[in-house]
């Protein structure tokens, strides 16, 4: 996974054995051990040496001095890891809405009934039998321009359930179906049922997969969710079955989202833009 801004230490979000040279001025053997780095344009920082085997297949060093490595930036060309995408909205409270599973100061926010007033992390998803916690309404996408776009997903980088990678931000660069565009989304949650960099985006009205009782609880929802349990409603129109509050998500879908069924992605972590994390409640540029 990709590091961090220029800073003087760097703590790498994932570790990866990656063979490939180090290009620029030095030349470095394969599987050396180095941090990675995020740079984001011209300067220049020193990073301190990690434990596994990582890459840095775009940044020129100049210095190998015992436990330091002096690299200057020369812009870069990105380097991505593969990933897959699903949809669904379940209603749940967000895995990452409690406070057991983030490394941050606050968890994502979970809301009441009407999926705008915040409740406390303690209060039990509405998934369970005797819980009243529900994903906010706000962590539905939305379009920024015809090739950008923000949201939220669940995600596994291991498969299955996974919270170590709770609130950390990331950039999904379509590579089949809505090729040339983006996303850039908030990890807030995760399952027992994805695999390894998988990436469910929450898009109302998408599927409530394997939980099928937050949206009845909820909104009144049939038992099965709105239109097919995995895959959800089927047209644009089929939106206004949905509560208002959540017909702009699902109109989403059927409009930059073109609704595409289930595109391939290449990702990187990123800075979580304040646009994400205003309405999560939550952040973790941890690189």
């Amino acid at each position: 996974m990709v590091g961090t801004q220029i800073a003087t230490s760097v703590d790498v979000l994932y570790d990866h054995s990656f063979t490939s040279q180090c290009i620029g001025e030095s030349q470095l053997q394969t599987n050396a051990t180095f941090a990675i780095v995020h740079a984001a344009g011209e300067g220049s920082c020193y990073v301190t040496v990690r434990q596994s085997v990582v890459y840095c297949p775009w940044l020129e060093v100049v210095a190998h001095v015992r436990s330091t490595i002096r690299i200057t930036a020369r812009g870069y060309r990105r380097v991505y890891f593969s990933g897959t995408t699903t949809r669904y909205w379940d209603c749940c409270k967000p895995s990452c809405a409690w406070k057991e599973n983030v490394a941050t100061a606050t968890p994502v926010n979970s809301c009441s009934k009407d999926g705008k007033t915040k409740v406390q992390p303690s209060v039990r998803s509405g998934c369970d039998s005797d819980g009243t916690s529900y994903v906010c309404n706000n962590l539905q996408p939305w379009a920024v321009n015809n090739s950008l776009a923000y949201g939220f997903v669940a995600a596994s980088f291991t498969g299955g359930i996974d919270n170590s990678k709770c609130c950390v931000c990331l950039k999904l660069t379509f590579t089949n179906a809505l090729a040339g565009k983006t996303m850039i989304v908030q990890n807030v949650n995760t399952g027992g049922d994805l695999g390894s960099n998988h990436f469910d985006i929450q898009i109302p009205g998408g599927g409530v997969g394997i939980f099928t009782r937050g949206c009845s609880t909820q909104w009144n929802a049939p038992q099965s969710g709105w239109g097919q349990q995995y895959g959800g409603v089927s047209s644009d129109s089929q939106c206004s079955q949905l509560p208002k509050q959540l017909q702009a998500g699902c109109h989403f879908r059927f409009g930059w989202y073109q609704n595409a069924d289930n595109p391939n992605v290449k990702f990187e972590q990123v800075t979580c833009p304040k646009e994400l994390t205003s309405r999560s409640g939550c952040a973790n540029n941890k690189f």
